[in-house]
């Protein structure tokens, strides 16, 4: 099962590892995900390319045939981070709090900046980095990213809505 981070720091103790989370989830969009742990380099999976037809019918009539399109897709792992370097001596005068500091703004960075590439990421521009949302979602899809009228506002394209 996959956990948001809200619900794995339920289960921490480590107070490092609590800071850690409590900032990674102080925004919406990362505080909601879902996150798993992935066993080797990538991640497999089957996506619905198309769904079967369907479709009324009267008496003594029949259905017209049909099956749903299933893409193989795989996912490669993005190995994201930064080290965090504080002299001795610096903590030596200042204290403790001095690198603590200097974690919790790495921490903070590492989040602004996957927050921006799930929605705005773009592999071919930093090979080593995911394709966001805006990339992977084209308009027409059954879902789409409105950056141009809603201020970058992520919107969900339905046959029912207005907007």
């Amino acid at each position: 099962m996959d956990l948001t981070l809200i619900e794995a720091a339920k289960y921490e103790n480590r107070l490092e590892h609590l800071a850690v989370l409590k900032t990674f989830s102080e925004d919406e969009l990362l505080a909601q995900l879902p996150f798993m742990n992935i066993a080797g380099s990538g991640l497999f999976y089957s996506a619905e390319q198309q769904l079967p037809s369907v479709g009324f019918r009267a008496v003594n009539e029949g259905y017209t045939q049909s099956y749903g399109v299933v893409d193989q897709r795989a996912e490669a792992v993005h190995l994201f981070g930064g080290d965090v370097d504080a002299d001795s001596s610096i903590v030596g005068l200042m204290g403790p709090e001095a690198r603590a500091s200097q974690i919790e703004m790495k921490v903070r960075s590492m989040r602004l900046t996957l927050e921006a590439t799930v929605i705005n990421g773009d592999s071919s521009a930093n090979p080593r980095a995911f394709d966001g949302l805006s990339k992977r979602l084209q308009p027409g899809d059954a879902m789409a990213i409105d950056n141009a009228g809603s201020g970058g506002a992520v919107h969900q394209q339905c046959s029912w809505c207005t907007a």
